[in-house]
């Protein structure tokens, strides 16, 4: 089982994907937008939320500013790598899956692998599952400098709401 989570920007028109992470039991993925790509959205600079909580943490983790297409094919290549034939992508909001989904468009269908989504958005009301987020993101906080909202600290997250949840996701 992966483990997604995505940080967008969404205005009336359209939804814009602005970073990517992916976790598997043994195994992390990360992706951003580059600084020039980020200043070319329009109406990005008068998200408040945005401004304050998650464009801030941009930059922090080396070698994942790209382009949206450069995203598409790292993102790919991430998944090629993992084992299975078809991949189990754990999101907990739709938007989420629709992004990955988007993004993927942007590459030749030869070279990403079947996904099978699952939706465990009932994760995030679950006391086990809440409390095993919350340690995760003070791990993640003191591993890498990132919190709450960052695509990476999210999946990591969710994956261990599910864990807590569920149990181990590693024999999955």
């Amino acid at each position: 089982m992966l483990f997604l989570d995505t940080e967008f920007f969404e205005s009336r028109r359209e939804t814009r994907l602005l970073s990517i992470g992916l976790v598997a039991p043994n195994d992390e993925f990360y992706a951003e937008l580059d600084r020039p790509s980020l200043a070319r959205l329009a109406g990005i600079r008068r998200n408040r939320f945005l401004q304050a909580t998650v464009l801030p943490q941009f930059g922090r983790v080396a070698h994942a500013e790209a382009r949206l297409h450069d995203m598409a094919h790292m993102t790919a290549s991430w998944l090629r790598a993992q084992e299975p034939e078809a991949l189990p992508i754990a999101y907990d909001y739709s938007i989420d899956y629709e992004l990955l989904e988007e993004l993927l468009q942007l590459v030749d269908p030869g070279l990403v692998p079947q996904l099978e989504p699952v939706h465990v958005g009932y994760l995030l009301e679950d006391p086990d599952g809440i409390a095993a987020a919350e340690a995760a993101w003070i791990a993640t906080e003191a591993r890498y400098g990132l919190g709450r909202h960052h695509a990476l600290a999210d999946a990591l997250a969710l994956m261990a709401r599910f864990e807590a949840v569920h149990g181990s996701s590693r024999t999955r």
